[in-house]
Parts: structure tokens; sequence; C-alpha cells
């Protein structure tokens, strides 16, 4: 029938907008936690942040399973306090789609027992993220974990000891009750933050198609 047909063409239309809506609004997003960030807690630009649900996976060929038991083990932790869901998806899938990669290799940096790295990759106006962390396996402490993953879902460093985000190991392998409520209210309550619940890698492939379809109509 016509009608449906109708409906059909005008909910992909409203797909197509809100496909747009999402890829641009995950440029713009990360500095809205500027404004609700805890005093002194700095704020680490990285497109997509913050989001409700993160996906991750885990390297076989770098982690034991002990070091797989132990990142779940931090996972349930930060998202039982917040609220915030982490998803893991066998690797490499969830690293290529833009979530958390994990590796049980040494960091870049000989002193560091931690890293978080991300980085763009950009071909005209679309860009493409990531973001891996590397703790050795063996290392693969809560504090450590926690600390890296953090990093990967934009929060920076503080320069409170008795912070999960203070720049030097102090021991302390929870999250601060601040951290928890600002994570809470800006990435799990946070209505906003559901624009960006699908992967940032699948919002811009998805975005490419819709583009060279219209240049082509």
């Amino acid at each position: 029938m016509l009608w449906r047909g109708k409906i059909i063409k005008d909910l992909i239309e409203l797909a197509e907008w809100l496909v747009i809506i999402m890829y641009f609004w995950a440029l713009l997003s990360p500095a809205t936690l500027e404004y609700f960030a805890p005093p002194n807690q700095e704020i680490e630009y990285q497109v997509g942040n913050p989001r409700p649900i993160y996906f991750y996976d885990v390297d076989p060929s770098s982690c034991t399973e002990k070091d797989r038991v132990e990142i779940e083990a931090a996972l349930e932790y930060l998202s039982k306090n917040t609220g915030v869901k982490f998803v893991r998806l066998p690797y490499p899938i969830a690293s290529s789609i833009g979530g958390i990669g994990y590796r049980c290799t040494a960091p870049s940096i000989k002193s560091a027992l931690g890293e978080e790295s991300h980085g763009l990759f950009i071909f005209s106006i679309f860009i493409f993220t990531w973001s891996n962390v590397r703790i050795p396996s063996g290392h693969l402490a809560r504090d450590i974990i926690l600390h890296e993953t953090l990093h990967a879902m934009g929060l920076g460093h503080n320069n409170d000891p008795q912070s999960i985000m203070y720049p030097y190991v102090t021991g302390n392998d929870y999250i601060e009750d601040r951290l928890i409520k600002f994570i809470s209210r800006s990435y799990y309550k946070n209505p906003l933050a559901y624009l960006n619940i699908i992967p940032r890698n699948i919002v811009v492939v998805t975005f490419f198609i819709l583009f060279i379809r219209a240049n082509r109509e």
C-alpha cells in the first residue's frame, strides 16, 4: 500500500538525519564534559565521549585468561558504581569500530605501569577513532586498569593524591565519590550521551555512505 511505502520512506529519512546528528554531536560532546567536571579534574578531548555503553576487546595473543578476568572484574566494578556498561566483543572488533582495545604488553614509556593511547584517522570530513590500553601481562592491578580505562573515557589526571586519576600510583583501587557522581551524571544519566551509543566508526561509515549517495543523486 502507498501509505506503508510513505511510512517506510519517512522512517529511512528520519534514520538518515539521526546518523547526521550523531556524527556531528560526537565531535562536540567531549567539550561538554568540561562544564560538569569536578574541580581540578582534567578532561581529554576524545571524539565520541561521553557514552553510556563502551564496547571493548581483549587481545588473546598477549593477555592470559587471568589477565582477562582481571580486566572484566575492574570493568564490572566501574559499571556497578557508575551505571556505564561495558560489552566485550571478539578481538579485534571493538577496536575496529571505535571501542577500547586492551593489550597486555609493555607501555611505550618504560617507567609507566600502564598506558592509554588514542588517535584519529582523518579522511576529508570523515574522522575515525581508536583507543588502546596497554598493561603488561601479570601486572593488571585494578587501580591501573581503572586509571587507564578512565583515560579512554576522556578523563585526564588531577592533583588529588586520593584520586584514581592521580598521575602516580598510590595504591588506591577505588573511584572516589566525586568521580562516580560525575561519570554517572555525564555518561549514564545524560540523555545526550545516548547519541554516542552506536560505536563511532560505525556511525562514520554510515555517514560516508549517505554522503556518497547524496552526491550521486
